[in-house]
């Protein structure tokens, strides 16, 4: 297995199985490369209203 890269969304349970998860790394000998924020669901995506409605 190479280093680690994390990827995890933004939620509170989330925090906690990736600090699990770092744990769990050191104690392979793994070095985290990084951990990435996923916050696609995060931002609101505003809808185009169609010609002609409301």
């Amino acid at each position: 297995m190479s280093n680690p890269v994390l990827v995890t969304v933004m939620q509170d349970l989330t925090a906690m199985i990736v600090r699990k998860a770092v744990r769990m790394a050191q104690q392979m000998g793994k070095k985290v490369v990084g951990v990435v924020e996923s916050l696609a669901r995060s931002v609101p995506v505003k809808k185009e209203k169609k010609a002609g409605s409301g």
